[in-house]
């Protein structure tokens, strides 16, 4: 019997082990602490006959999904609707969408998950078109800084380029699940490409 005893304990414990391991990376909660602070480099680019009309559609295009995935796109829209955007998702990067823009890159992520500590380091870009001209995207993203050149031909209506690169750290301390996490990483960074895209 006792030998039985512990063959039944010794097989709870692993199951609750399973259980709680499964949990955290399953399941969406948190009993923590977050301090996360977020430093923002914004450049505006535009020529002096640009309009915008925000009832127009704008389209979102998100490069690294893996990373914080439905996350960050949710937060994102949510943020940028609160602002009375109406919001449609793009699956396909291209040379020009022909109606405004945002693209939203992470070239920089070092996310060290674990449930009682863990830490990110993230550089995101958030680079806006009031046209959809997405020429400039990847030397921003690979930190150039090219030369923002407006055409002066006859039609032209004119656009605002909002680049900005927004840095991330975050320390968290008690009981988190990974996609509480992730969540959380993610709602940092769509509110301040809202705050962002308000000031233009």
């Amino acid at each position: 019997m006792k030998t039985n005893s512990k063959y039944l304990i010794g097989f709870s414990i692993i199951a609750l082990i399973f259980i709680f391991t499964f949990s955290l990376f399953t399941l969406n909660y948190k009993i923590s602490k977050s301090d996360t602070k977020l430093n923002e480099l914004t450049s505006r680019y535009s020529s002096h006959n640009y309009e915008i009309d925000n009832s127009d559609i704008l389209y979102l295009y998100l490069e690294d999904r893996e990373t914080l995935g439905k996350y960050l796109e949710s937060s994102i829209i949510n943020n940028l609707e609160k602002e009375g955007y109406t919001v449609e998702i793009v699956q396909e990067f291209k040379d020009n969408y022909g109606n405004q823009t945002l693209l939203v890159s992470l070239p920089e992520k070092n996310i060290k998950y674990n449930p009682f500590l863990p830490t990110s380091r993230i550089r995101m870009l958030s680079y806006y078109s009031s046209s959809g001209n997405t020429k400039y995207f990847n030397d921003f993203k690979n930190e150039n800084t090219p030369s923002v050149v407006f055409e002066a031909e006859e039609g032209y209506q004119g656009e605002l380029f909002i680049v900005s690169k927004i840095y991330l750290e975050n320390n968290s301390r008690g009981i988190l699940s990974l996609n509480a996490y992730r969540e959380d990483l993610a709602n940092s960074l769509g509110k301040a490409v809202g705050m962002i895209i308000r000031s233009k």
